[in-house]
């Protein structure tokens, strides 16, 4: 269902909308149709598409003022408690704070309250826990969507479906292996 989920922010995006609260909470699956739905678009903002000048796209109405967090603590990407310019790179911090969550069970930025909570996550404290050699992989690609710093990150959510296409690839082409092996 992930890459559904990246998908679905994909479109947003050549949308020119960024949701700005993805989280396992605001992912539905229905299980009738075996499809998963992205939903709580109240935070979702416009934002404008990188221009003939080079310029970066960023919110068109990011600068709310107000010292108002706006979103999930332990999935906000560290531009958003900063309150600095956001871009579609700050929901490819939360995308891999969803697929951490899928992994581990949990969210990736904990802490006993919610201070300690943003303060890890503009340090880039994310608690990884056992890793074993079919995580490994998928924690590559937590790890450079979280990065603290935006341009460390994917660009797109697109390459973030091209890393997972990959390892999908080399799964089947291990499994093949086995196969003939065994017989």
């Amino acid at each position: 269902y992930f890459k559904e989920i990246c998908q679905a922010v994909s479109f947003a995006h050549s949308s020119d909308i960024i949701h700005l609260d993805l989280k396992p909470e605001n992912v539905l699956i229905n299980y009738l149709t075996d499809h998963a739905f992205l939903a709580d678009w109240g935070l979702a903002q416009s934002f404008s598409p990188i221009g003939d000048d080079g310029i970066d796209p960023v919110l068109l109405n990011a600068d709310q003022g107000d010292g108002f967090l706006r979103g999930t603590p332990g999935y906000m990407s560290p531009e958003q408690i900063m309150e600095n310019k956001l871009d579609v790179r700050t929901d490819i911090y939360q995308l891999g704070g969803i697929l951490y969550a899928i992994i581990f069970h949990h969210c990736p930025v904990a802490g006993d309250d919610i201070n300690e909570v943003l303060n890890k996550t503009l340090k880039g404290e994310i608690y990884v826990d056992e890793i074993n050699q079919a995580t490994l992989p998928y924690i590559g690609i937590c790890k450079k969507a979280m990065d603290v710093k935006p341009e460390n990150r994917y660009s797109s959510v697109q390459e973030i479906i091209r890393d997972l296409d990959r390892i999908s690839y080399s799964k089947e082409v291990i499994e093949e292996k086995k196969s003939r092996r065994v017989k």
